[in-house]
Parts: structure tokens; C-alpha cells; sequence
């Protein structure tokens, strides 16, 4: 085996946490937002009995909101690897990392990838996706959603990627980049001889 294929290393990528932190305290900011205007609604002839109750109902409803919202953070176990990279291909241990969830796949070999791309998308180009095509799964690719990882740029695990399956995987024979032209032929000369 080559000594380049046996010095690639294991890499394991966790699912970042942030983001379900930052979704927790959001979601219940709306919900104390949106109870308030309700209750202040419902009460038009008494505007500032309304508007007391609902502030009340939003100091109540925010911090429960916000409890159980780390309550049920906590039961996700942030520390198992939900992607892995080594010299046989991809390992997928947690579909949270896939932006269209599937079960049944958990493993990339290598040889089966037929391409890798990087796509950068949303209105300030926030969702970056690695989108890996073969043969296993299906016409429209694996969907990675590469920011919903931890210490890692999206853009450095993509080239890690390609490094790796460049590393361990030949490129087909018929690729027409790797086409060698003889240098009398394009350069007109003949052998004189």
C-alpha cells in the first residue's frame, strides 16, 4: 500500500451546539412574544390590564420555554462524532448531519464517490453544503450540511474530502484532462531520422 494512503488520518466532526442554544433562547423569546399579543388582543376595553397580562404571561412563559428547551439540548449527545473521514470513505454515525435525513446510509466508500462538490447558498451565503454523488445513494446526492459541524470551515473539510479521495482513489482512465498528447504532433515538427 502506498505510504501517502496509510498516513491519512482518522478525522471525526461533531455536531456544533450553538446553534441549538441560539434556537432554544429565540424560540422562546417568540413564544413570551406571541402569548403577550394574544392575551392583549383578547382584552381591547382594558388596554393596560392586557398589556399587564400579557407581559406577565411572557415572564412566565420564557423562562419554562427556555428550561425546557435545555432540558431537551442536554439529552443530545454533542461529543459523539456525527461524521468521520478516514482511508476507507465517509462514516455518517448521526443523520442530524445530512440536510435530508436517510438511514440508510452510513457509509461512503471511497471508490463508489463519483464526485464531490461544495454548493454555498441563502440570502448571505449562511447554508454550505457538501454534496457527494454515487452510486449508493441515489440520483440527487448526499446532502451534507457542513456548518451544522464543529471546528471545522465548510471550504477546508470539502478539500479534505477531495484530497482523500484523490489520495486513495485513481481517476478513471477515460478522464479527458488526463489525456497525454505527443509534443511532435501539436508542435508540427517531424522526426527527422
Amino acid at each position: 500500500m502506498d505510504t501517502e494512503v496509510t498516513e491519512l488520518p482518522r478525522l471525526d466532526f461533531k455536531l456544533a451546539g450553538p446553534s441549538y442554544f441560539l434556537g432554544t433562547f429565540t424560540l422562546g423569546i417568540l413564544l413570551a412574544g406571541v402569548l403577550s399579543k394574544v392575551i392583549h388582543a383578547l382584552m381591547p376595553g382594558y388596554p393596560s390590564i392586557g398589556m399587564v397580562l400579557g407581559l406577565v404571561a411572557a415572564i412566565i412563559i420564557l423562562p419554562i420555554s427556555v428550561f425546557w428547551g435545555l432540558k431537551s439540548i442536554s439529552k443530545i449527545d454533542l461529543d459523539k462524532p456525527a461524521l468521520s473521514i478516514d482511508r476507507d470513505g465517509i462514516h455518517i454515525h448521526d443523520v442530524r448531519v445530512l440536510d435530508v435525513p436517510r438511514k440508510t446510509v452510513a457509509f461512503i466508500a471511497w471508490e463508489e464517490i463519483s464526485k464531490i462538490q461544495y454548493q454555498v447558498s441563502g440570502r448571505f451565503n449562511e447554508t454550505k453544503h457538501i454534496i457527494i454523488e454515487s452510486q449508493t445513494v441515489g440520483p440527487n446526492g448526499l446532502w451534507i450540511a457542513a456548518n451544522k459541524l464543529t471546528s471545522v470551515n465548510p471550504r477546508d473539510l470539502f478539500e479534505t474530502m477531495r484530497h482523500y479521495r484523490r489520495t486513495i482513489t485513481p481517476p478513471p482512465a477515460d478522464d479527458p484532462r488526463l489525456k497525454v498528447y505527443d509534443s511532435l504532433s501539436w508542435t508540427g515538427l517531424d522526426d527527422e531520422g
